[in-house]
């Protein structure tokens, strides 16, 4: 689950960078495109976690599913040179970051024992923030080489084939938990 997060992480969840690409010159639209793509966006991301948060559990199965769609539509938006269908697919690969994210950090949460719990959340986060900034600079390297067409395919492409790797490594390792049955240690006065 670290590897696929920190794959995607850091060549598939660059939209900082390729959003205002995306609108100003591969759609040839202003601000107002921008805003809207931005907020479809975020709109599929609030679908996506109100759908992780309706299920009350996680599994591998729903966290590859989430990942499947987050990057197969980067895969299928790098072509796209409409505002519409690109806010569409804009919005399914909000819901599956989403539902990836939403399964993977709670996965690694539950699966940690209690004392290293914190090491491993640390180290998620580093993965899942710490290699923004390179991704950054990647998807601003390949928007200027061969617009936002190639950043998505790349995204597209890399992210499937970490999906598909970990799809392999996870088969029957980590089963669904139910947060209804975690425990919660009591707290002692002090």
């Amino acid at each position: 689950m670290l590897g696929l997060t920190l794959v995607l992480s850091t060549f598939c969840f660059n939209f900082n960078v390729t959003l205002p690409v995306l609108a100003y010159t591969t759609l040839h639209a202003h601000a107002f495109v921008f805003g809207i793509l931005s907020a479809v966006f975020g709109a599929g991301a609030l679908a996506g976690a109100l759908v992780a948060a309706s299920r009350g559990r996680v599994s591998a199965k729903v966290m590859i599913i989430g990942s499947l769609v987050f990057t197969g539509s980067e895969l299928l938006l790098a072509p796209l040179h409409e505002a519409v269908l690109a806010g569409t697919l804009l919005f399914f690969t909000g819901a599956g970051f989403t539902v990836w994210s939403a399964n993977s950090n709670t996965s690694m949460q539950l699966a940690a024992p209690d004392r290293l719990r914190g090491r491993i959340i640390g180290l998620y986060f580093y993965a899942f923030n710490g290699t923004g900034p390179l991704g950054g600079l990647f998807a601003d390297w390949l928007c200027a080489t061969g617009g936002t067409e190639t950043a998505f395919l790349v995204a597209g492409i890399v992210g499937l084939a970490g999906t598909g790797v970990a799809a392999r490594q996870l088969r029957g390792k980590t089963p669904p938990v139910t947060v209804s049955k975690l425990r919660v240690p009591a707290h002692k006065p002090a």
